[in-house]
């Protein structure tokens, strides 16, 4: 919780055009380069999970299993986020119970008091100092935390499916100049297959030509069905 409040109050996360930049780049040492496998593993990157993508291609991962850890890593992170907005959304629903609990307090220090006067003052004081506290710390602090967390999040994990998407397609082979309009586009994991190897219909079969014959032959053979139905029946032969 306190590694992700930190990330998320410095604020930083890589722009989309820089992970961009930085996928296509890896393409091109892929697609170009003969030694691009030795390129690639001693190439610094600007992003970690790109660096822990390109590792696991360069290590020869196959395509479904370099999916599977990818995607395991994005609902990872995703969930390191979600237990920080969650505990942050605890504290905020308890800080105003915590202050009308010191509320109480207060107003049974002051009415344990009423014979003096000069308690009633500290008592009161105590109840509503309590319930300031309360306030303060729900609005002020928890609740900014909250939204921080998540917009925060929002950003992370954006990127990490467009890195996911990017580095699936380079994969695949796709051609790195393409990259920039396909993940600015709305380009998604489950779409890269089609992209990379779009889907042929199979050719439909050639329709065989009918002829006179085989146009004439179940009307011949209906003519003959009647003909034999309509038919009496010959009568029995005379004893």
């Amino acid at each position: 919780v306190m590694a992700i409040t930190k990330r998320s109050l410095a604020g930083h996360s890589d722009k989309v055009e820089d992970l961009i930049d930085e996928l296509v780049e890896v393409g091109r040492v892929a697609r170009y380069n003969d030694r691009w496998m030795v390129v690639l593993e001693d190439r610094e990157y600007n992003n970690t999970f790109i660096q822990k993508a390109v590792r696991m291609w360069v290590d020869g991962l196959e395509y479904s299993v370099l999916k599977d850890a990818l995607t395991r890593e994005v609902m990872e992170e995703k969930l390191r986020f979600d237990q920080a907005r969650d505990f942050y959304s605890f504290a905020q629903d308890l800080a105003p119970a915590m202050g009308m609990i010191g509320t109480l307090l207060g107003l049974v220090l002051m009415m344990g008091n009423m014979s003096d006067p000069r308690a009633i003052g500290p008592g009161m004081a105590v109840a509503l100092l309590t319930t300031l506290y309360g306030a303060i710390l729900a609005n002020v602090i928890f609740s900014p935390m909250v939204q921080r967390v998540v917009g925060h999040g929002k950003k992370v994990r954006y990127n990490y499916e467009l890195v996911v998407a990017g580095m699936l397609y380079l994969h695949k082979g796709g051609d790195p100049r393409r990259l920039p309009d396909l993940l600015l586009g709305g380009f998604t994991v489950a779409e890269e297959v089609q992209l990379v190897d779009p889907v042929t219909p199979e050719p439909t079969p050639a329709a065989t030509k009918l002829t006179s014959e085989d146009l004439l032959e179940p009307t011949l053979a209906a003519m003959e069905m009647k003909s034999t139905s309509t038919t009496p029946p010959s009568s029995p032969p005379a004893r």
